[in-house]
């Protein structure tokens, strides 16, 4: 074989190689750069199960949803002062030159304890405004549905 065979068989070869390099990282970055798959519809959970309730009944401005509201206050904007109050003396501990555990474990106790409180007062609300709805209701409380991009619930 001649050199300028030679020659064109490297050029020819380290085209393809880097077309092939090209390929893999290509595929290999696309998986990372899309977005994750979208959640499917199936039974509504946690803070979604009573949002769904509360649409169920009629909205926020639904007699019914009111009434429960007069029958039990949430009392969401003292709760979540109180919480963001602990959180601080967490951040506050950590942050701290003279960090102590025993003050840490405290401020971790306090805001869990005002976590749980505020569970039981949502899960108390959730019983009271099932117990008003109609089993029709209460089953299209429970299946989750994606809202449209751009639409808002009422």
């Amino acid at each position: 074989m001649t050199t300028k065979t030679l020659s064109w068989l490297l050029f020819g070869s380290l085209t393809l190689n880097a077309l092939l390099g090209g390929l893999v990282i290509a595929r290999s970055a696309r998986r990372h750069l899309d977005p994750p798959p979208a959640p499917q519809a199936g039974p509504a959970s946690g803070p979604k199960l009573l949002t769904s309730m509360i649409a169920a009944a009629g909205g926020p401005r639904s007699p019914r949803y009111q009434e429960v509201r007069k029958q039990h206050p949430l009392e969401l904007g003292k709760l979540r002062r109180e919480m963001m109050e602990a959180q601080g003396r967490v951040n506050a501990e950590l942050r701290s030159q003279d960090f102590s555990e025993a003050r840490f474990k405290e401020a971790l106790g306090q805001l869990e304890e005002l976590e749980i409180r505020g569970l039981k007062s949502a899960n108390a609300f959730a019983v009271h405004l099932a117990s008003r709805l109609t089993p029709e209701e209460r089953a299209q409380a429970a299946e989750r549905k994606r809202p449209q991009r751009g639409h808002r619930s009422k």
